[in-house]
């Protein structure tokens, strides 16, 4: 057994939160069918526990400039939650970022404001907070 393979991962998930301490990760996910949030809890529990190299590219997948998306599913809908693995400052943490029902191939809009909400965040001009996904 390597090393690699006896270390421990115990990813956190945080979401965006604004400087006024909205939370529209959180109030998305609040407004989708609960088939789908039973899917994004699976999946995320799932990626809690393994490394990043296991994370399964049906569910998982970089997309540009350091912006990735986790995506799952109901009967209506892909939908899609854009985040990053960051804050820079914090080990084993992937942060959500935007979340999107997606209905167009390439959603450009989306994708943009992942990354200026990630640059907020690391700028500390807007913030995170914890997500609680339990088993």
């Amino acid at each position: 057994m390597t090393r690699k393979e006896r270390q421990q991962f115990e990813w956190t998930f945080r979401g965006f939160q604004t400087p006024l301490g909205g939370r529209p990760v959180s109030d998305w996910i609040k407004g989708l069918s609960q088939e789908a949030v039973d899917d994004l809890v699976d999946i995320v529990l799932y990626m809690r526990v393994r490394p990043q190299y296991e994370w399964d590219g049906e569910h998982f997948q970089p997309v540009e400039d350091g912006i990735s998306e986790v995506r799952f599913y109901d009967a209506a809908f892909t939908h899609r939650v854009y985040g990053y693995f960051g804050p820079a400052w914090l080990k084993q943490n992937y942060t959500f970022l935007v979340g999107s029902s997606k209905k167009v191939k390439n959603d450009k809009a989306s994708k943009l404001l992942a990354r200026s909400r990630r640059d907020q965040i690391e700028a500390k001009t807007a913030g995170f907070h914890d997500f609680g996904f339990e088993e």
